[in-house]
């Protein structure tokens, strides 16, 4: 008698799945900081805020120490102003670039000097050497006056060559003022000047001169006060008219800057008197006057216009 085994398995009856134990929560690692053991933030927690700089925008950068501020504008270096705008580096610019342009140019400037002041020492000297002619010469002797007069008919002579004389060293005199605005006109435009350029300058230099010189004259026959107005209003009309304006427009222009600049026309003028009277007691100062005159009157124009001087060319 055969045995059957107790609980057969059929072939398509499959084994039931064995029971799997629920899983028992993990204690053995302690929870991050700030966490609860489920990974939700603790009651006491504040949510983090989203820093400055996220989503796009620029995050602020700590100030260094001695660290100038990022918004804070640049400053001129100690001592130089803006042109036109202090009397001091006004004057100072143009006493330095004058003296560089001279020094830098010395045959342009020297030639027409030397033989423009010869020529004017002779016209001068033949003027003195008449009036004093006319005036001493041929005295005689008034018995009624109980002393010397001089012989009219000569002292009329000697006046009018004195007069003569005196008018013709306005012609020199006008060339080599107009010639020395000329060359210091092409300092400033970045070039040397020949020697050409510095013995005369265009025509509408020389009008500008003359109508100067001539008003300022016929205002010192006046009391002498108007021709002192006509000074201070005309000072800036020979450089003004090197750089391009009519002979009227340079007088409107000059009397513009100063009545605008008063204080600076004012002691601009003092220092070309005191040059000028230091220049006429020496010959040699006389020869480089006009010329160290005509560069710091253009290095002064420059600045008042709100131009910085540019540096002459070396030889």
């Amino acid at each position: 008698m055969s045995t059957t085994p107790e609980n057969p398995q059929q072939p398509w009856q499959a084994s039931p799945p064995e029971p799997v134990a629920p899983s028992e929560p993990q204690h053995d690692a302690p929870p991050a900081p700030g966490r609860t053991p489920w990974g939700q933030p603790s009651a006491d927690q504040t949510p983090s805020q989203p820093s400055r700089g996220q989503w796009g925008q620029p995050a602020p950068q700590a100030e260094q120490p001695g660290a100038p501020a990022i918004d804070s504008a640049p400053y001129a270096p100690a001592g130089q102003r803006s042109p036109g705008t202090d009397l001091g580096s006004d004057i100072s610019a143009a006493m330095r670039w004058m003296w560089q342009s001279f020094t830098r140019n010395l045959s342009a400037f020297l030639v027409p000097g030397i033989v423009y002041g010869l020529l004017m020492l002779v016209l001068i000297g033949g003027a003195i050497a008449a009036y004093v002619w006319g005036f001493v010469s041929d005295m005689q002797y008034d018995p009624v006056a109980g002393e010397y007069t001089p012989n009219l008919e000569r002292l009329l002579i000697g006046l009018g060559i004195f007069t003569g004389l005196s008018l013709l060293t306005m012609i020199p005199s006008l060339l080599w003022q107009s010639g020395s605005a000329r060359a210091a006109a092409t300092i400033v435009d970045g070039r040397r000047p020949s020697t050409g350029e510095a013995f005369t300058g265009p025509g509408r230099v020389i009008t500008t001169a003359l109508l100067v010189a001539v008003i300022t004259f016929i205002g010192s026959l006046l009391c002498y006060l108007p021709g002192i107005l006509a000074a201070f209003f005309f000072l800036w009309a020979i450089p003004a008219s090197t750089h391009g304006a009519t002979p009227i427009e340079a007088l409107k222009e000059s009397a513009r800057l100063a009545k605008e600049n008063v204080a600076t026309s004012i002691v601009t003028m003092l220092i070309i008197y005191a040059a000028s009277s230091i220049g006429g007691t020496f010959l040699l100062p006389l020869v480089v006057l006009p010329a160290l005159t005509a560069l710091f009157l253009r290095g002064m124009y420059e600045r008042l216009n709100g131009r910085e001087l540019v540096e002459p060319q070396a030889a």
